[in-house]
């Protein structure tokens, strides 16, 4: 559909996107009426912002681009916008947790803003560090992995800062996941290349554990909670060994490949 002249997609069952939409003329109105603050500057120069306005809840809006040439040594060109898009749509819609997309505007061939609900909490790593979470919350993220394994989908840089946990008045811990540029999505899910790629989600969010120095318990606790979610290849532990080895080469971490065939042989 379109936005006055800018073509966008909206999420039909986002109340605010229908809001934004009836409220504001155009995209760039909806832009200039909220005050805009900078989260994040990517080496490509692509920004994640938050957008507030007193009629509405606080949003991000999340910038895609490409220049041409293309620049050289990075992926971003290979990042698109539109597949971004459609697998935040597919985790919301499969309660598997992550920020509601809401509408994605297409504002030129090359440019385009992906607008979606603004998280409430910290990042994972920050949490950890300040002692409020727990096993449990690890064996709930556990499952939470295996769930977005399981329709398909990898997300792909499964450092804990793109983990964002959140404490409610209750005292109830919610997480959600978030920065999907890496994500894939699998039509077939038997393929070897999709089992690995689920390792690579793992050991990446394994190695964060083995870097923070947490207790074992709590890396047995995640590992519990994704595989009596349901059933593992044979040989997932060894793709995630192997990913594993492969992350510490480009890291300084005082592990020997002894010790960590030993921790993942005890997971």
């Amino acid at each position: 559909m379109k936005w006055n002249d800018t073509y966008i997609f909206i999420n039909k069952g986002s109340c605010t996107a229908k809001k934004l939409i009836r409220f504001f003329p155009d995209w760039k109105n909806f832009i200039s009426s909220g005050t805009i603050e900078l989260i994040k500057l990517n080496q490509d120069k692509r920004k994640v912002e938050s957008w507030n306005h007193n009629l509405f809840p606080p949003l991000i809006l999340k910038s895609f681009f490409r220049k041409f040439p293309l620049p050289k040594n990075t992926l971003f060109p290979l990042i698109d916008e539109n597949k971004v898009w459609i697998i935040q749509n597919i985790l919301s819609m499969n309660n598997i947790p992550v920020a509601q997309p809401i509408i994605l505007i297409k504002y030129s061939l090359f440019s385009s803003i992906i607008v979606m609900e603004k998280l409430k909490g910290i990042t994972l790593i920050e949490a950890v560090r300040k002692g409020i979470v727990n096993p449990d919350i690890f064996f709930v993220i556990g499952q939470k992995f295996y769930k977005m394994h399981a329709i398909g989908i990898t997300h792909g840089d499964t450092k804990w800062v793109n983990i964002i946990v959140h404490i409610d008045i209750n005292n109830l811990i919610s997480i959600n996941f978030i920065d999907l540029d890496g994500a894939k999505l699998y039509k077939n899910k038997h393929c070897l290349t999709f089992e690995k790629y689920k390792a690579k989600d793992i050991a990446r969010y394994i190695f964060d554990a083995f870097r923070e120095e947490i207790d074992f318990t709590f890396i047995k606790s995640f590992w519990a909670g994704y595989t009596q979610a349901g059933t593992i290849h044979e040989n997932f532990k060894e793709y995630i060994l192997l990913h594993i080895k492969s992350i510490i080469q480009r890291h300084s971490i005082n592990l020997s490949s002894f010790e960590i065939k030993s921790l993942i042989k005890n997971l």
